[in-house]
């Protein structure tokens, strides 16, 4: 909205200089005392002129500035929206992984960093190791390129079935910049405890800053 409201304020200031260049010419105009061919009246008509000339510049040049900005600015939150529209869709793949980092297999959907955020996260590690056992850790680095700060975050995972998200696996709501961000949480809290049989399935999470903005997201393999 403050990009919107800056656009208009521009457009105003434009009319407004030519209001301005009018009442300038009014008030410059020669007199019976003051003929058009007296030098002084041409200097100041050329001084009141080039000013005005390139306060209309300069507030011109701001004006599409602003105006390419704010069209930038809402292809980006198209972008996020419809990252965020992916993100709740159901899992499908899994980059797989082993002894740490290393990927065997990667699903390009997976870990992707959200339009929001491109410039801010330099990656997300994928989990490891997935596939999981029930009973294991799985952990997720998430590498700052510290160029901006970025206020908390937050892991949920989606229900298989609901497509909902689930109480939070992993919280932290502190301010981070620059560095490597851990993250830590036990594969059996992915899946209830209610249905034994549930537990073997493919499970979405899902990474938060504190406003709500998705970060990035991707599936786990729970053997």
């Amino acid at each position: 909205w403050a990009k919107r409201r800056s656009f208009f304020e521009h457009a105003v200031i434009l009319q407004s200089l030519l209001r301005i260049t009018y009442k300038h010419s009014i008030a410059i105009r020669p007199t019976a005392n003051h003929p058009l061919k007296d030098t002084t009246y041409l200097l100041r008509l050329t001084s009141n002129f080039s000013y005005l000339q390139f306060r209309f510049r300069s507030s011109l040049a701001v004006f599409w500035i602003l105006f390419l900005s704010a069209l930038v600015s809402c292809g980006q939150q198209d972008d996020q929206r419809e990252f965020e529209r992916e993100a709740y869709s159901s899992p499908e793949n899994f980059t797989e992984t082993q002894n740490g980092h290393e990927i065997v297999r990667e699903d390009p959907d997976d870990w992707r960093i959200a339009p929001f955020f491109e410039g801010l996260v330099d990656e997300v590690t994928p989990a490891w190791p997935n596939p999981v056992q029930s009973t294991d850790a799985v952990n997720l680095q998430v590498t700052l390129s510290g160029t901006q700060s970025v206020m908390g975050f937050t892991l949920y995972p989606l229900d298989p079935e609901t497509g909902e998200l689930r109480a939070p696996i992993f919280d932290d709501q502190g301010t981070h910049d620059f560095g490597i961000l851990s993250i830590q949480f036990n594969a059996n809290e992915l899946f209830e405890f209610t249905n034994p049989e549930s537990r073997v399935d493919l499970y979405r999470v899902v990474l938060f800053d504190r406003n709500g903005n998705i970060i990035s997201y991707g599936d786990i393999m729970v053997n």
